[in-house]
């Protein structure tokens, strides 16, 4: 697994939190 796309993963995930 890629380091980019971990991060690219958790980007996704904190927007998520931040909308909720």
């Amino acid at each position: 697994m890629s380091i980019s796309l971990r991060r690219s993963i958790s980007k996704l995930l904190i927007q998520l939190y931040e909308q909720f």
